[in-house]
């Protein structure tokens, strides 16, 4: 049998059926997971979750954040303290409500042709998105079978499925807590914690059906637009219309 990465599980307690459909999608690809319970930012534990965020930085960069929305982030970043804990060199962080493609063990194989962790040193601080990701710089990407895993660019966001490496679980524990944006604010994560940002073309996870039921998604704010100074919207507006359409290309977000 091959091996594969550790793959970590987030399901609240209380979503049984969530957690049986995700074991029994997980089992057909002969996928052992260690669940973790998330954090429920809802009812009585609203407060008690509120008061793990640095709301006054939230609002600058992101905008408010909603009690479900830190309680995300605080389920994700415990994943994190666990990966350093157990100095795990890759690991796959998966939320319940996802399907995986068919090729996704070899994927996520230690070695192999198609093996991710293969390609990035568990010392690199580095964050590998198995989702969809709107772009990726044209020069750079490495074949995995019938993908490729690029450096991503722009329009990463959801925490559905991802690989992160030890020395990137270490910087999100230092600069994650308080927390002061959402879980899937990559980029913004990316920027304050030095991570590397990469993509799987086409991406090999998606959200189930389940994903339309969210606890999070339904709650979540409109995002704030972060102040710029004017050599900053500067640089923003030559990235957009130089870097972006002579150096990225679009991703696909077919299967």
């Amino acid at each position: 049998m091959t091996d594969t990465i550790p793959c970590f599980v987030i399901n609240l307690a209380t979503e049984t059926a969530r957690r049986d459909s995700m074991a029994a999608r997980l089992q057909a690809h002969g996928l052992a997971a260690h669940w973790i319970d998330a954090v429920d930012g809802r009812g009585a534990a609203r407060a008690a979750v509120l008061a793990r965020a640095d709301m006054a930085r939230a609002r600058r960069v992101y905008g408010e954040l909603s009690p479900t929305e830190v309680a995300c982030a605080c389920s994700h970043l415990e994943v994190y303290r666990r990966i350093v804990a157990e100095r795990i060199p890759h690991a796959l962080i998966l939320e319940d409500d996802v399907v995986l493609a068919d090729d996704i063990t070899d994927l996520l194989a230690t070695s192999g042709a198609s093996s991710l962790t293969a390609r990035i040193d568990a010392g690199r601080p580095a964050m590998i998105q198995l989702t969809h990701v709107g772009r990726g710089w044209r020069l750079g990407a490495r074949r995995l079978g019938n993908r490729s895993l690029v450096r991503a660019e722009g329009g990463v966001w959801l925490t559905g499925g991802y690989i992160v490496t030890l020395a990137a679980a270490r910087a999100l524990c230092a600069t994650r807590d308080p927390i002061w944006t959402a879980a899937d604010h990559w980029e913004a994560i990316a920027q304050d914690a030095g991570l590397q940002l990469y993509a799987v073309s086409p991406p090999c996870v998606w959200e189930a059906a389940e994903a339309a039921q969210s606890t999070i998604s339904g709650d979540r704010r409109r995002r704030a637009a972060p102040a710029r100074a004017l050599t900053a919207r500067a640089a923003r507006l030559f990235h957009r219309s130089v870097v972006r359409p002579l150096l990225t290309v679009r991703l696909p977000r077919v299967k």
